[in-house]
């Protein structure tokens, strides 16, 4: 039996098909919970433990920034004890517009602009400059999506033929980006730095590549928008970009994190988890 504060306490959930379940959860361990489809699995995790630690958490801002955050309300149980802060990390898509890509949600944009502005000959100032975000960083001609659509008249019009003839050829066809590096590739660049000022961000940027492609997505470009993410891939990047976090005391909630993965995968994934 578990200490009494070394463990989430639920008593009478009903939520659901669920049939007034009690348990309790160790904290600082990884539980799994496993069963057919229609068990209970997700009124017990999702339903029932991270409402409930939502709404609470949610409960403690200001009135004004409560009314800007999702409402939960509260489920069907007795009593949930002893909750942390969670961390929800499922398989719904990440969606976005075109400005959010794997650079971004996992905030390594951040540190290569930060590496730019504090090592690059010349610099341009502050790491917002940049970004490709701000009207300052951002190019003028394809406005920092790194792709712009222009009609090609050549392609549109034959000049030698009048409209009777046939002159309108095609609606014309978006402008292609530059191809971008994968993960993988860019690791292998970070290793070629030789230039020692900048070990220590170096270091950052390549340790959070890396996390990536340990658990299969280094075949992503940093600047794959999110939009086009299936929802395993979105779900394992919010997995490491939560699990780099350096806060304590949480709670993650994942939902089957090692689908579409590769044996291989799932044991990196494990060594991932048990490493926080």
């Amino acid at each position: 039996m578990h200490d009494r504060l070394d463990s989430i306490r639920v008593v009478g959930a009903r939520e659901n098909n669920l049939k007034d379940v009690s348990l309790s959860i160790p904290k600082n361990r990884i539980t799994v919970f496993v069963g057919v489809s229609g068990s209970g699995k997700s009124s017990i995790v999702f339903d029932t433990v991270a409402v409930e630690a939502q709404r609470q958490l949610n409960a403690t801002f200001p009135w004004f920034i409560r009314n800007q955050l999702p409402k939960y309300e509260r489920p069907h149980v007795d009593a949930v004890e002893n909750l942390t802060t969670p961390v929800i990390v499922d398989q719904r898509p990440l969606g976005g517009n075109a400005r959010s890509t794997v650079g971004t949600i996992s905030d390594i944009y951040s540190m290569i602009r930060v590496l730019f502005a504090r090592h690059g000959e010349p610099s341009v100032g502050q790491p917002s400059a940049y970004s490709f975000n701000d009207p300052k960083g951002m190019c003028p001609e394809c406005e920092g999506l790194g792709r712009a659509l222009r009609a090609d008249p050549d392609l549109m019009l034959d000049q030698t033929r009048s409209l009777d003839e046939g002159a309108i050829l095609l609606p014309g066809y978006p402008v292609g980006s530059p191809g971008r590096l994968q993960i993988s590739d860019l690791i292998e660049l970070l290793a070629t730095i030789e230039d020692q000022t900048p070990t220590a961000m170096v270091g950052a940027i390549r340790n959070a590549l890396e996390r990536i492609a340990a658990i299969g997505l280094g075949y992503l470009s940093l600047d794959r928008t999110t939009s086009t993410l299936s929802g395993g891939e979105g779900q394992r990047l919010k997995l490491v970009k939560h699990l780099g976090s350096d806060l304590t005391g949480l709670t993650y909630i994942f939902d089957e994190p090692s689908v579409g993965l590769h044996p291989r995968d799932v044991g990196r994934l494990n060594d991932l988890l048990r490493a926080c």
